[in-house]
């Protein structure tokens, strides 16, 4: 494999060894927010990050002492290089988990 490949698809026991080394830096109470953003025909956008395997919603973690709402804005933005135009917040779900899953 070129090297130019994630660290999750050179390496998969680096890169689990990465995930717990950050997640022990991580609060224990940690919040995230993913966007269900879609067209007007209705497809649902889904994004292929390069740091981790998958694809998924575009969103991520929210910042200390950040809304919830903000975060919802902000990760899609920092994904796409562009703000939603449009963020209905009946949508946002506020979910518990503890740190071991």
């Amino acid at each position: 494999m070129s090297t130019d490949e994630p660290l999750y698809r050179r390496d998969p026991e680096a890169w689990l060894k990465h995930l717990a080394e950050g997640n022990a830096k991580q609060a224990r109470k940690r919040v995230g927010a993913d966007a269900i953003l879609y067209d007007s025909e209705g497809r649902i956008l889904v994004v292929d990050p390069d740091y981790k395997p998958d694809w998924d919603l575009p969103g991520g973690m929210i910042e200390a002492n950040e809304p919830p709402i903000d975060g919802l804005i902000r990760e899609p933005s920092e994904e796409l290089g562009t703000a939603p135009g449009l963020v209905d917040s009946r949508g946002v779900v506020v979910q518990a988990a503890s740190a071991t899953g």
